[in-house]
């Protein structure tokens, strides 16, 4: 009698494990789907209004989809913008934020990625243009106010020489000739390509506004 319960017993476990087992989905891989999912067309609309014919023309001209010029078109604005504008999350407090703009574009070869990209940073590199001749006209000038200034040091140190020497006051003289250090003019920067972090480092201490920093 007792073996015959155990029996049972045993019938029925292996039955309602075959039952649970029945139920796990299977663990075997599967097919993946074929195709891709859709994606919404790109509305000009999210675009401000002023760089909508830009980029709709840009779109028409290179034969791509405007979601390329887009992203290249606020890209380089929001470089030119940098830091001068702030979010404040909270109504009421005065927390303020600085936003990183990241803009990517992905698409197979031969879609018009590189042009769409290059005809938007246009701008910024006449900017990059006019900022480096502006540098160098300012380094001139640097260079003149550097040699006045070192000119100016050594006359002052002798005149407190000669001041000590005949026991006047030397430290008029020295306040008489004291003059600030001309300070080396930075040049300002509004995009670098693919920079060592070291670098990239020195261009965001001397460029706080912030820059964009491309990649193709």
């Amino acid at each position: 009698m007792f073996e015959a319960a155990r029996a049972h017993d045993t019938e029925t476990c292996r039955e309602e494990a075959t039952r649970k087992l029945d139920n796990i989905p299977s663990l075997l891989p599967v097919s993946l789907p074929d195709g891709l999912p859709d994606v919404p067309e790109f509305d000009m609309r999210l675009l401000p209004e002023a760089l909508r014919g830009w980029v709709q023309d840009i779109a028409d001209r290179l034969q791509c989809p405007p979601d390329y010029p887009s992203v290249g078109s606020v890209s380089s604005l929001s470089a030119v913008v940098g830091r001068q504008i702030h979010i404040r999350p909270k109504r009421k407090d005065d927390w303020m934020v600085v936003p990183n703009l990241w803009g990517a574009i992905v698409g197979p070869p031969g879609i018009q990625k590189t042009p769409a990209i290059t005809e938007t940073l246009k701008p910024l590199r006449a900017l990059e243009a006019q900022a480096r001749d502006a540098h160098e006209i300012a380094l001139q000038g640097f260079e003149v106010e550097k040699m006045v200034a070192e000119a100016t040091a050594k006359a002052t140190r002798e005149k407190v020489a000669k001041a000590v020497k005949n026991g006047d006051d030397a430290k008029a003289a020295a306040m008489e000739g004291l003059d600030d250090e001309p300070e080396e003019p930075q040049r300002r920067r509004y995009m670098t390509s693919d920079p060592t972090v070291e670098k990239l480092g020195e261009l965001l201490a001397a460029n706080p506004r912030g820059i964009l920093v491309f990649r193709d």
